[in-house]
């Protein structure tokens, strides 16, 4: 989103169903003049009034040309998003769909931005913001343990478990700020030990709630592996096998894979993203180049990299993955007799574990793909794990940091106010994840644009 009407001045509509060939097509009105819309584009074949949460059949006039239609409106605000609504119920089709769309736009509507009813929704306390993560993440959950994951955190397991939380730390900040008028007192030793047990079983508390927080990512989001090596190392075979078809072009002749080639697979609930890419080494082309920048790219990005490594390669041609990235070194065509031992050398280099394969001949692959698993965590979330995204789980790190920041600043005598601030980090971090503090707009921005529109 570029510009969010957070005052929720206009009235918005949508189409609910997409615009494929379904049996209806579905529009969402919402604001203070959708009934006002409604009635400029509906008409009921029966007299009387609409009444809430009833569906009654009439037409939608469209460019002048009625289309059947069923209308139900829900009044107040005890709705999705928190205003009145209407729902517009047309015939199915592409065609249909745009035209029952024009005309209630023609009708004083504006078109939803992505994410904008969930929007609405978070605005008008509907939803708290980590609920709305959520419904974006079942919208798009891949597996029936994603869609149990997300159903878990669209439930408001996490702002329930943040809440007490943030108490303390607002209590913290309270007791700390009622002190700084008062420079020479200082607050009482007894106060100080109580606040430093407080204040540490608060981020202990935060810990626990990010332990697992990137299995139950990679859950909802998919995990990334990344296939790195030599030109000719076998990646595009071991890829093709990975995920059962031919998704890579193999030939002998190194450098066949210029760019980064994805393949899909869903393993034990969990969506992975292959990504085999171009052979890393010393280059002088200006193509070759851009390929080995890309997997660079890749491999940065990666929640695991599987380092390949030829049987017969020489240790002195490899360049290693960027780092801090997790790694597992393979060695592939476990068929060939191993000349050189450059997989165990770069693995120890790379203080990670070594394991042999042959994807032409099946070798190994069982034990790679148990290794992978583990390597990301497992195939289920824990199930006290509440945290998902990225931004919840950094706004939780910082609040954790936030309180261990200032129990130090107290322990070196620093000056109330610095001890206040790292203490208001913390309450506006947590604040954050919910809702409770809203967050900058651009942030509101990120978060909603990533749903569909109509969501």
């Amino acid at each position: 989103m570029t510009t969010l009407d957070l005052e929720c001045k206009d009235t918005i509509a949508a189409l609910l169903t997409g615009s494929g060939d379904g049996v209806i097509n579905v529009v969402r009105i919402s604001g203070a003049a959708a009934v006002d819309v409604r009635d400029r584009v509906f008409v009921k074949h029966k007299g009387g009034p609409h009444k809430n949460g009833v569906m009654h059949l009439g037409h939608a006039n469209c460019a002048g040309v009625p289309m059947e239609a069923l209308c139900v409106t829900f009044g107040g605000t005890r709705t999705f998003t928190g205003e009145p609504c209407v729902e517009l119920h047309g015939m199915g089709g592409r065609i249909n769909a745009a035209r029952l769309l024009d005309a209630v736009l023609g009708g004083g509507a504006r078109q939803a931005m992505p994410g904008e009813f969930s929007l609405r929704a978070f605005l008008h306390g509907r939803l708290s913001l980590d609920q709305a993560e959520a419904v974006a993440a079942l919208l798009t959950a891949q597996s029936t343990q994603a869609a149990v994951a997300a159903t878990r955190l669209r439930e408001g397991v996490l702002a329930r478990a943040l809440e007490p939380l943030r108490e303390s730390v607002l209590s913290l900040l309270a007791e700390t700020e009622a002190y700084l008028d008062f420079p020479d007192d200082g607050l009482p030793p007894q106060r100080v030990a109580a606040q430093r047990a407080m204040a540490l079983d608060v981020a202990d508390s935060l810990l626990s709630l990010l332990r697992g927080h990137e299995r139950t990512r990679r859950m909802l989001e998919g995990a990334r592996v990344v296939l790195w090596g030599a030109p000719n190392a076998g990646k595009s075979t071991l890829l093709n096998v990975l995920c059962g078809e031919a998704r890579a072009i193999v030939d002998e002749v190194p450098g066949t894979t210029r760019d980064v080639v994805e393949a899909h697979v869903l393993w034990g609930g969990m969506p992975i993203t292959l990504l085999d890419t171009a052979g890393v080494r010393d280059a002088t082309g200006r193509v070759e180049q851009e390929g080995i920048r890309r997997s660079q790219e890749a491999a940065a990005k990666a929640d695991l990299v599987l380092y390949c490594i030829s049987a017969d390669t020489r240790s002195e041609s490899l360049l290693d993955p960027p780092a801090g990235v997790p790694v597992l070194v393979v060695e592939t065509k476990g068929d060939l007799a191993s000349k050189w031992g450059a997989a165990p050398a770069a693995a120890r280099h790379l203080g990670t574990e070594s394991l042999t394969v042959s994807a032409l001949v099946g070798e190994g692959m069982e034990t790679l793909r148990a290794r992978m698993e583990d390597r990301l965590g497992g195939m289920r979330p824990d199930g006290d794990v509440v945290t998902a995204t990225a931004r919840q789980g950094e706004l939780l790190t910082l609040a954790a940091e936030g309180l261990k920041a200032a129990m130090a600043a107290r322990d070196v005598r620093d000056p109330e106010e610095v001890i206040a601030e790292h203490l208001r980090q913390a309450a506006r971090c947590l604040g954050e994840v919910s809702g409770r503090a809203m967050p900058p707009e651009e942030v509101l921005g990120v978060i909603f644009s990533r749903f569909c529109i109509g969501k």
